[in-house]
């Protein structure tokens, strides 16, 4: 059996393993310093929020000021435009008493028979969707 390792291949396994150690270091590095890049930006914008926050609060307590200062309260007024000569508005009537009795409702046995497609008789005058207007 032979026990010696051949020179060139001791050496070049030496090489890869610096190669590899040397990597391992640049990329524990780089991983390194892209935390502390993340962690910065995180707490960038944790304080931005926080700043935000502050700002929504300070405007929240602005309007429930402004709410209870009469003076930047908006005017409750009737805005209708008016031209000419302003009337008086009429006093509503007393509202009149409900007939005590109501009138008996028409059985409808009670109405003579129509054929089933049959025009009811109009009664209003304005109603021209009876009306011919080719004659």
């Amino acid at each position: 059996m032979t026990t010696g390792v051949d020179p060139a291949l001791a050496e070049r396994l030496a090489a890869i393993n610096a190669g590899t150690r040397e990597r391992a270091t640049e990329i524990g590095d780089s991983v390194r310093a892209k935390a502390q890049e993340i962690a910065e930006e995180s707490e960038r914008m944790r304080e931005a929020a926080a700043r935000h926050s502050a700002d929504l609060d300070r405007q929240v307590e602005e309007r429930k000021e402004a709410q209870n200062n009469q003076w930047a309260r908006p005017q409750e007024r009737d805005t209708t435009m008016r031209f000419g000569d302003e009337e008086e508005p009429e006093a509503a009537p007393p509202p009149q008493p409900a007939p005590r009795a109501a009138a008996p409702v028409p059985h409808p046995a009670a109405e003579p028979r129509r054929g089933r497609h049959a025009r009811r008789q109009v009664e209003d005058e304005e109603d021209f969707s009876t009306t011919n207007w080719l004659d």
